[in-house]
């Protein structure tokens, strides 16, 4: 776990718009293939088998398919995608909630699985929040057996995402 005296860094991200607080051992890690949204990797280099990591993803909707519970749809489309990979078994569901981040509705999951490409038990931390005409989602990976140490960690960078005005317009 980090310590009292850990120093954090703000990050402020040019490609999502979003700003994120972290411990200053977590680096901000180059997104190295294309995707279909913009999208922010931070990683936390370790001598784990799998580092902890988090990535932010903002999903544009469709001006005819906005609507207030679009994140909620994609909290659950999210968990049916990890359900339906060939790399992992069955989802172990930990922990759901509504709270809200930056002022705009979210839906936090906790859930385990295995990763069996890796043969590792992964717990992933999810959010999904809504905004005007997106999505944000967030995921937070870490081997299960140091899941105490990070979960705070996940839950406090949660809580410090804050939007840049054009990106929730």
């Amino acid at each position: 776990m980090e310590s009292p005296t850990t120093n954090y860094v703000h990050y402020s991200s040019k490609v999502t718009g979003i700003s994120i607080t972290l411990p200053d051992s977590w680096q901000n890690a180059e997104v190295e293939e294309e995707t279909d949204a913009p999208t922010d990797i931070y990683v936390l280099p370790s001598d784990h088998d799998y580092d902890p990591q988090i990535l932010i993803k903002i999903i544009e909707i469709p001006e005819d398919e906005r609507h207030p519970e679009n994140y909620q749809e994609l909290a659950e489309a999210m968990m049916d995608s990890q359900c339906n990979n060939d790399t992992l078994n069955i989802l172990e569901v930990i922990e759901q909630r509504f709270v809200s981040i930056d002022n705009c509705p979210a839906r936090i999951d906790i859930f385990n699985y295995v990763d069996m490409e890796l043969e590792v038990p992964i717990t992933q931390y999810q959010v999904c929040i809504q905004q005007d005409t997106a999505v944000c989602g967030l995921l937070a990976m870490v081997q299960t057996e140091h899941l105490e140490q990070y979960l705070p960690i996940f839950a406090a960078a949660t809580q410090s995402i804050r939007f840049a005005k054009s990106a929730i317009a």
